[in-house]
């Protein structure tokens, strides 16, 4: 256990482990293809959202790069996983 004020929880290692491995089996219930096809549109978004809905464009613009960030990153946790399970990533 760790102090008060560490920023851990209070969870023991192996608990904490096995909430990790929980939430990498259910990212793996989501296939690499849908999370690439996720990614692409929020690219989309970028190149035609502007011509089509300036102003719709204009309410997602602040929040929008996060949510590129996340799926980014949701794309590569989920890449390491299908290595881990399969050794690719495809």
């Amino acid at each position: 256990m760790s102090a008060p004020d560490s920023g851990r929880s209070p969870l023991a290692t192996d608990e904490i482990y096995a909430q990790m491995r929980a939430i990498g089996g259910l990212a793996t219930n989501i296939p690499v293809a849908d999370v690439r096809a996720v990614v692409e549109e929020l690219a989309i978004i970028d190149a035609a959202m502007p011509m089509f809905d300036p102003t719709g464009y204009r309410r997602i613009m602040s929040t929008k790069p996060g949510h590129d960030r996340y799926a980014r990153a949701f794309l590569a946790f989920r890449l390491v996983l299908e290595e881990l399970l399969h050794g690719d990533t495809d």
